[in-house]
């Protein structure tokens, strides 16, 4: 595997990158109380350069990105600070949620509904939504035991969040929320091949998989193993080939291309903690890290 720096933000770090296709591609990040930042690639993410956001507002670190077939582009943060897009990131809008939470991850539920997810400390989390029109209220505000920082929809229905020491798992589209049985660990990431086939990870390394729709999960990785070396995890996502990868402190690479049933450690000379990652098409992918760069891989 190779890879290289192909941009470094100057601002304090970046927190979430994503494609829209393999040309159009964003991250986000900025200072946590003073300057939120999106940066944008057009060319599959050879270059990147930030966006114009609008005047006035709160401008505070943005922390969740996400984007649909349609254009819409979504990036929320610290503070209920939000920007979206209706035009594939030529032009930019800001809203304000109204709750001022620490929201960490979004998602859309629907091409007219994204769901966010957010945290107070590790022992409270929320979930709200917005739906179209964008310049419409939020709707469904609700407050949960435990902080929440990813939350991913497989269908208009079934959806899940991870978050301190718990995953979350609806199937009537977040109107109701059960509790799945991984625990012991800050469950911070999550990747599905389907409703039913998936893994999430943890902080302290864990990695759990199921076959079933959280139903029963393997353990594949023990994070809280004292034999085994510590490896702090961050972002995980796929290819359409099914092969894997984690991200996570001081320049961890993880891949697997047996749907996660094992994994292989990739050496780089990253000292950077890299917050996520996503695939601009099957052999490419990028990812961010805290310090501000932008790094891109080869498989």
């Amino acid at each position: 595997m190779q890879w290289s720096k192909v941009h470094q933000y100057n601002g304090e770090g970046l927190s979430d990158i994503t494609f829209l296709n393999n040309r159009i591609g964003f991250a986000c990040g900025g200072k946590r109380f003073e300057q939120s930042a999106i940066i944008k690639t057009l060319d599959g993410g050879d270059t990147w350069s930030e966006v114009s956001l609008p005047l006035g507002g709160e401008r505070k670190r943005l922390y969740g990105i996400c984007g649909n077939a349609q254009g819409d582009v979504f990036s929320i943060g610290l503070g209920g600070v939000l920007f979206y897009s209706e035009d594939s990131g030529a032009t930019w809008q800001q809203r304000q949620e109204p709750a001022w939470k620490e929201w960490h991850d979004i998602d859309f539920r629907t091409d007219n509904e994204v769901v966010f997810c957010g945290r107070n400390g590790l022992s409270e989390g929320f979930v709200s939504t917005l739906s179209t029109p964008w310049t419409g209220g939020f709707s469904s505000f609700t407050t949960h035991s435990f902080a929440m920082t990813d939350v991913d929809f497989l269908t208009p229905s079934v959806g899940y969040i991870t978050g301190y020491g718990a995953v979350y798992k609806t199937t009537d589209g977040g109107a109701s929320w059960n509790f799945l049985s991984p625990k012991h660990d800050f469950f911070n990431g999550m990747c599905w091949y389907n409703e039913l086939e998936g893994i999430v990870i943890g902080w302290e390394g864990s990695i759990c998989k199921t076959r079933d729709g959280g139903s029963s999960w393997n353990l594949i990785r023990n994070g809280n193993n004292p034999l085994r070396k510590k490896i702090r995890l961050k972002g995980i996502e796929k290819n359409s080939r099914g092969e894997l990868v984690i991200v996570g402190e001081k320049g961890w690479v993880l891949y697997s291309n047996d749907k996660g049933d094992s994994w292989t450690v990739i050496k780089t000379e990253i000292d950077e903690d890299l917050e996520a990652i996503h695939f601009s098409n099957d052999d490419t992918f990028f990812a961010v890290g805290n310090d501000g760069a932008i790094f891109k891989f080869e498989l």
